[in-house]
């Protein structure tokens, strides 16, 4: 790439051909914190060459692709990285949050990453007896993930709509310790209450409510596999009390109902490990932050 404070060197070899490859690979043994202190202020400069003061309108585009290109890279290395503890922290978290909430083109390799961040761990642990050391690890890291589990949650539940958004939230959820996992379905159940209330009280906002009770109801579907009994109990009452069988849309009330009562979920499969493996049948939502923590 052409440095604009120096001349361009011509006798450099392109290599942002590699980047497609790069994103086609589904794990290396690469540790994260090379894209962390690679890519990512190379992601800067390219944004910046494209949006910024010097930006040419000639080029915009090109170097926006390439931009785009990088953040594909990071599924990969998610997938198992050696450096899971280290590299994986606040600061590369709260990038991530940031990132979807601003541009949502960017959620589906995001999301990717977040769900390989977890899967490849517990994935490990499916290894055999040869493998005890990398099983010990996994543990550790998996641990170490259950700590975050709170927070991705709550950003995840904001970018649902998005692509592979309750599948993530699934695989974050099988991680989820007990009590951060009821702290986060209460949260949905007070914001699926909530936005009853205003949709029987408030006629003009019925139609931008009825998404949002929407929305809700299929996150409560994501998480029905996983709350204790109390609070599925919690869940069944606040879809009775809360009118939702009584309102236009009370086919996804029943279908609520019923996975929270028998533990079924929205998925076609469901690994033993808890992992979804089937397919989430996506709807179009408004994306406005439902869940105010939502920040790592």
């Amino acid at each position: 790439m052409e440095d604009r404070e120096k001349k361009p060197n011509t006798n450099a070899t392109a290599r942002a051909l590699l980047f497609p490859i790069l994103a086609s690979l589904r794990s290396h043994p690469a540790p994260l914190a090379h894209f962390t202190q690679t890519f990512l202020p190379l992601i800067d400069q390219l944004t910046n060459l494209a949006t910024g003061p010097a930006s040419n309108p000639s080029n915009e585009k090109a170097w926006s692709v390439l931009a785009d290109q990088c953040w594909y890279t990071l599924p990969a290395y998610c997938s198992n990285p050696p450096d899971l503890s280290n590299a994986f922290g606040c600061e590369l978290g709260e990038r991530l949050t940031t990132e979807m909430y601003a541009n949502p083109t960017l959620r589906p390799p995001i999301l990717r990453a977040l769900r390989n961040v977890v899967e490849s761990q517990t994935q490990v642990q499916n290894w055999g007896e040869e493998n005890e050391s990398e099983k010990e690890e996994s543990k550790k890291n998996l641990k170490y993930l259950r700590g975050q589990a709170k927070n991705w949650l709550a950003v995840l539940f904001n970018v649902f709509a998005s692509v592979q958004g309750g599948e993530v939230i699934g695989v974050w959820a099988g991680v989820a310790g007990g009590s951060e996992l009821a702290g986060a379905y209460r949260s949905v159940l007070g914001h699926l209450s909530t936005s009853l209330v205003v949709l029987r009280s408030q006629p003009k906002e019925k139609e931008r409510k009825v998404r949002t009770s929407l929305q809700i109801l299929d996150i409560l579907f994501v998480l029905a596999l996983y709350p204790p009994v109390v609070q599925k109990a919690e869940g069944v009452g606040a879809v009775v009390r809360g009118g939702v069988l009584e309102c236009e849309r009370r086919g996804s009330g029943y279908e609520v109902g019923a996975s929270l009562a028998t533990g079924e979920g929205p998925y076609d499969q469901c690994g033993s490990d808890g992992a979804f493996s089937g397919t989430f049948r996506p709807q179009e939502y408004a994306t406005s932050c439902l869940f105010d923590e939502g920040r790592i």
